[in-house]
């Protein structure tokens, strides 16, 4: 989300743009559960996600290795990212 190229701002117009059905609104994510929100994500329908990763860019591999593991891990495996509960 800290890309200036494509900022999480014009890719989320792009998103709302497809005309995809909303399941799951805007909601943070987490790597443990509790402590620290990695981002959020949006649950669209024909299994769409907007997901931001905080401090991200084009590099986020490298830049967020636990995060974008969990990420693809989740979408691979056709499940929800954790749910932060404070």
């Amino acid at each position: 989300d800290t890309d200036p190229t494509l900022n999480s701002f014009i890719a989320e117009w792009w998103v709302n743009e497809l005309g995809l059905t909303e399941l799951e609104a805007w909601r943070p994510w987490t790597l443990d559960g509790k402590k620290k929100v990695v981002g959020y994500v949006t649950s669209y329908d024909k299994n769409f996600w907007f997901v931001t990763i905080r401090g991200g860019g084009h590099m986020l591999p490298g830049m967020k290795p636990a995060a974008s593991f969990e990420m693809l891990r989740s979408f691979l495996a056709n499940s929800a990212l954790p749910s932060f509960a404070p």
